[in-house]
C-alpha cells in the first residue's frame, strides 16, 4: 500500500493552520481512495461534483422541454447549426443551445433557441468561440 503526499489544497486535514508555510499535505494511502487527494478532500470533491441543480433549477422549464422537439426537427429538416452554421448528417448529435443566454436575460422561446452540434456547442460553452 504506497503512501502519498496529498495534492490538495485548502483542505482543513492537509492544509491546518498551524503547519508551516511550505510544508503541505498529509500522508495517506493510496488505495483508499485512488486518487491524489486524502479521502477528506476527496469527500469534498466528489460531494461538490455530485450538486449540480437539477434541469428546472438551472432554468430549462417546461416551455424549454417542449420546445427542444420542435427545435431538433427543424435541424433533421435543414436549419443549419446556430454556431458554426454547418448543415446536420444523420451521424451528427443534436443539442439545442440558446441564442441569447438565459443567464444574460434570454428566454426558453422558440425564437432564442437554436440547434447545434454537440462538439459546437460544447466548445462554445467552454469559452472556444469560433
Amino acid at each position: 500500500m504506497p503512501k502519498r503526499w496529498c495534492q490538495c489544497r485548502g483542505c482543513p486535514a492537509c492544509d491546518p493552520p498551524s503547519r508551516r508555510p511550505g510544508n503541505h499535505g498529509v500522508l495517506f494511502d493510496m488505495d483508499s481512495t485512488g486518487t491524489l487527494r486524502c479521502p477528506p478532500c476527496q469527500a469534498t470533491a466528489t460531494a461538490a461534483r455530485n450538486t449540480r441543480p437539477n434541469s428546472a433549477a438551472r432554468g430549462y422549464n417546461g416551455e424549454y422541454q417542449r420546445n427542444k422537439p420542435v427545435i431538433i426537427n427543424q435541424a433533421r429538416h435543414g436549419r443549419p447549426c446556430v454556431i458554426c452554421r454547418k448543415p446536420f448528417t444523420p451521424a451528427n448529435k443534436i443539442t439545442v443551445e440558446h441564442i441569447i443566454p438565459l443567464r444574460d436575460g434570454g428566454t426558453n422561446d422558440l425564437a432564442n433557441l437554436g440547434p447545434a452540434h454537440t462538439w459546437c456547442n460544447t466548445a462554445w460553452n467552454r469559452g472556444k468561440r469560433q
